[in-house]
C-alpha cells in the first residue's frame, strides 16, 4: 500500500522568528535565534536536561551514563496518544549534537540533531528530528504533530533566550 503525504510548511515567518518545516525526507526542522554565543549555546545543549527545562519540562530526561564525549539519556515524553519512552546517545558533532536511538519499544528509529551557527549578536539554533514509530501510525499525523511540537519548542527558546543582553 502506498500513501501520498502533503508537505506541511510553516506559516510565512518574519525574519528571526522561530520556524518549523517538514522536509521532503519527512524530517522536521526548526530554527530559533537566541542571545547566546555559539560556545555558550553548545555548552548548554550538551546537557539534555537543560533542553527539557527550556522547553517547559513536560519531557522527563535523566542522564543514564557518559561514554567519552557522549551522554546516554532516557526520555519519557508525553504525546497526543501516550507517553513515549526511549533512550538515546547524544554525541558532539563539532557544530552541535546528534542523538541516535539506543533503545525503545515506541520508536523503530530516531535521530535528532542540534546545530549552532553564529548570527549577529547571538546564535541561530537549528533542531532536526526524524523518527519512525514502532507501530502503524500515518506519516502525516507524525510529521504534523512533530512540526507543531518543534515550532512550540523553538518559540519557547526564542521567548526565554531571544532577547539580547
Amino acid at each position: 500500500m502506498s500513501f501520498c503525504f502533503p508537505l506541511l510548511l510553516a506559516p510565512l515567518a518574519l525574519a528571526g522568528s522561530p520556524t518549523a518545516v517538514v522536509l521532503p525526507s519527512q524530517a522536521v526542522e526548526g530554527t530559533a535565534w537566541v542571545a547566546l554565543t555559539p560556545a555558550d549555546a553548545l555548552q548548554r545543549l550538551s546537557d539534555p536536561t537543560w533542553v527539557s527545562r527550556i522547553d517547559g519540562g513536560a519531557t522527563v530526561v535523566s542522564v543514564r551514563s557518559k561514554e567519552g564525549d557522549c551522554v546516554v539519556a532516557d526520555y519519557a515524553s508525553p504525546s497526543t496518544l501516550m507517553t513515549v519512552r526511549y533512550t538515546v546517545r547524544q554525541c558532539p558533532t563539532g557544530h552541535g549534537y546528534r542523538s541516535t536511538l539506543v533503545s525503545s519499544s515506541d520508536f523503530a528509529s530516531y535521530v535528532s540533531e542540534w546545530s549552532v551557527a553564529a548570527d549577529g549578536a547571538g546564535s541561530t539554533l537549528t533542531y532536526r528530528v526524524q523518527l519512525a514509530p514502532a507501530f502503524p501510525v500515518p506519516v502525516s499525523f507524525i510529521t504534523g504533530t512533530m512540526r507543531r511540537d518543534v515550532l512550540s519548542m523553538m518559540q519557547r527558546f526564542s521567548e526565554k533566550l531571544g532577547t539580547p543582553p
